[in-house]
C-alpha cells in the first residue's frame, strides 16, 4: 500500500470518529440531524469520507472489494452537488448504520496494515491518538 492510501485510511476513521461524536454530543442521531449544526457538520463528514475514498488506489479497493467504494463516492457527489436534495431519511440511516459498519471495515483493514508490518504499532498509537469515540485501544491492545 502507499503511503497516501494509508492516510486515507486513517483519515477515513478520523471523519467516522467525528460523527460517531457528534452522536453523543446530541445524545441521538435525531437529535443531531434535527439541529442545523449537526446536520451540517455530519454532512461535511460524509462528504469527505466520500472524496477521499475516490483518491484512494485502484489497488486497495480491490484488495478490499466489500466495501461499497462506489455508493461512498456517490453519496458525496449528492452531497456536494444536489445539497438542497439531500434526503435526511437517508442520512440518519447512513449515519445509524452504515458508519458503524464502514468503521468496522476500515478498522479491518488497519488491522490488517498491522499484522502484515505495514504500519507499526507507533504509527498505530499515534495516528489514534485524537479519536474520541471509536474504541481501538483493546482491538490493537494499545
Amino acid at each position: 500500500m502507499s503511503n497516501e492510501d494509508i492516510g486515507i485510511i486513517f483519515y477515513l476513521l478520523k471523519m467516522c470518529d467525528d460523527i460517531e461524536h457528534y452522536k453523543t454530543e446530541y445524545h441521538d442521531v435525531e437529535m443531531m440531524l434535527h439541529k442545523r449544526s449537526g446536520l451540517n457538520a455530519s454532512l461535511m463528514n460524509l462528504s469527505q469520507i466520500g472524496e477521499f475514498s475516490g483518491r484512494l488506489s485502484a489497488k486497495l479497493k480491490q484488495r478490499y472489494p466489500d466495501i461499497e467504494w462506489g455508493k461512498i463516492k456517490g453519496l458525496r457527489n449528492v452531497i456536494v452537488h444536489e445539497y438542497f436534495g439531500v434526503d435526511v431519511e437517508q442520512i440518519r440511516e447512513i449515519v445509524e448504520n452504515e458508519i458503524p459498519q464502514f468503521i468496522e471495515q476500515i478498522l479491518e483493514i488497519v488491522e490488517d496494515f498491522f499484522k502484515n508490518g505495514i504500519i507499526d504499532k507507533d504509527f498505530l498509537t499515534y495516528s489514534l491518538q485524537d479519536f474520541q469515540v471509536i474504541d481501538y485501544r483493546k482491538r490493537f491492545k494499545l
